[in-house]
């Protein structure tokens, strides 16, 4: 979210990370065999349950569309693309509106790195920014 003048995420990547900030704890306090805070269970059930259709924290990787081009779909259903632009170094999360419009959901600057699967190094950027990642059999050779 480094191009996002205004500081402010998005709500549904805001939520998508708080998720995976609480999973992630959650599963940290069980392997340490620790009691669990009841807010914490009962924060991540909320934002399970109460999942609004724009709210999404899974996505699913379905094929290379051209160069750093790959089509997605969300876990709500919507589909959408990533795009990695080399002149900005900047990965760029879309959400297909209608077959013309694309909304932005997130952007990122992020040097790609060598030794590692563009697949790969895309992937490290949509968990850091809280997805959940599924990859397509077709591409999944390619991590």
């Amino acid at each position: 979210m480094e191009n996002n003048k205004s500081g402010v995420e998005p709500k549904n990547v805001w939520i998508a990370r708080r998720k995976k900030e609480l999973r992630s704890a959650i599963i940290d306090m069980l392997n340490q065999y620790h009691e669990l805070p009841k807010e914490w269970i009962d924060e991540y059930n909320s934002h399970t349950k109460n999942n609004p259709a724009g709210v999404i924290d899974t996505i699913k990787i379905i094929k290379e569309t051209s160069a750093k081009n790959y089509d997605v779909q969300f876990g709500n259903g919507k589909t959408g693309s990533i795009g990695y632009s080399e002149l900005d170094s900047e990965f760029q999360l879309f959400e297909a509106n209608n077959d013309v419009v694309q909304a932005i959901l997130c952007r990122s600057k992020m040097e790609l790195t060598v030794g590692k699967s563009f697949i790969q190094i895309m992937v490290n950027w949509l968990t850091s920014i809280g997805f959940i990642v599924d990859i397509d059999n077709g591409l999944r050779q390619a991590t």
